[in-house]
């Protein structure tokens, strides 16, 4: 009975360290097998390999908005500096990293290993920090040398239009590399200190170049076939918002554009109005263009011909509000 006994123990202890061994390093102690000091991973579990690599993508995401709240204060402040930047430029509610579509950088794979008992995949996803901090200082010093080129192209330009124009796009560079920024940060924020001061830099001279060119800039807003005015005020609402003059009396821009409703009607259904607009910024001295907005919206339909209209109308400016500035001065 107690050889019995031992056979078994044996037997079943023999079994446990045969499976331990075909266990992956990662899967029983993952520190050991991607050591903090050098990675960043995260595991990951999913019904696929597929399903368990994006679960082990999304924990790996996380690690950044984490450890956001765990810098020192003084380092701190300048992320969030760099926050208020982008939510002043984007006029964003949010923007936080988890959410960005952005990829992760230098990101790994291990082979998934498969839970019969749970009947999961699992992976891990894995960053080497050493190659992750190379790889965005050289985007984000490819992104600034660009932003500096057109900076230097918005100072040099004697035209109001294209001077703001231009500004307008550095801010939306260093907008658009703040999330690589911030990564670096919390990477080796030592590295990521200089191109903060650089971003900080660029934004703060574009930002001043647009105070000034903005106060000279003027338009007249005229658009064909908006036959009650709606779309032209909404136009010159949308440019006054923004600090923009918008006079007929001498005006250095004109603002035309032109309107176009289509009408159908489905029996049983309603009526309905499809609406086009097209607008393009051009200089009075030489007629030149140098912007333009271009939309074709849905059908909008009602029961009735005003009502659809009224719809349209409604649809038509709210995409205006959204689009029309950034599309004119791109």
């Amino acid at each position: 009975m107690k050889k019995t006994l031992w056979v078994l123990i044996f037997l079943t202890c023999s079994k446990l360290t045969f499976f331990a061994q075909n266990l992956p390093d990662w899967y029983i102690d993952r520190g050991f097998a991607f050591p903090e000091s050098l990675y960043i991973s995260a595991t990951g579990s999913g019904f696929t390999q597929i399903a368990a690599e994006n679960d082990a993508l999304s924990n790996l995401a996380l690690f950044f908005e984490a450890r956001v709240s765990v810098i020192k204060s003084s380092e701190l402040n300048v992320l969030q500096k760099l926050d208020m930047q982008v939510e002043k430029t984007r006029n964003a509610s949010t923007e936080s990293i988890v959410q960005s579509e952005v990829s992760l950088p230098c990101v790994q794979f291990t082979s998934p290993h498969y839970d019969c008992t749970a009947d999961d995949y699992y992976v891990c996803a894995y960053i080497k920090k050493s190659d992750a901090v190379k790889e965005l200082e050289s985007e984000l010093s490819q992104n600034y040398t660009q932003a500096r080129s057109v900076l230097n192209i918005a100072q040099s330009s004697s035209d109001p239009f294209r001077s703001f124009s231009r500004a307008k796009a550095v801010q939306k560079l260093t907008v658009d590399s703040s999330t690589n920024l911030k990564r670096l940060c919390i990477l080796d924020f030592s590295k990521g200190k200089e191109f903060l001061k650089l971003a900080d830099e660029l934004n703060s001279k574009a930002t001043t170049l647009m105070i000034q060119k903005k106060q000279k800039l003027s338009f007249a807003v005229n658009i064909n076939g908006d036959s009650d005015k709606n779309i032209s005020f909404s136009v010159k609402n949308i440019f006054e918002t923004q600090g923009f003059v918008c006079s007929v009396n001498n005006p250095l821009y004109l603002i035309n554009g032109e309107i176009h409703f289509v009408e159908s009607e489905i029996t049983g259904v309603g009526i309905f109005v499809r609406p086009a607009v097209s607008i393009i910024v051009e200089s009075k001295t030489n007629g030149e263009v140098l912007g333009s907005y271009t939309k074709q919206l849905p059908k909008y339909g009602h029961k009735n011909l005003d009502g659809a209209y009224a719809k349209a109308n409604v649809e038509l400016e709210k995409d205006l509000k959204e689009n029309l500035i950034d599309s004119l001065f791109e």
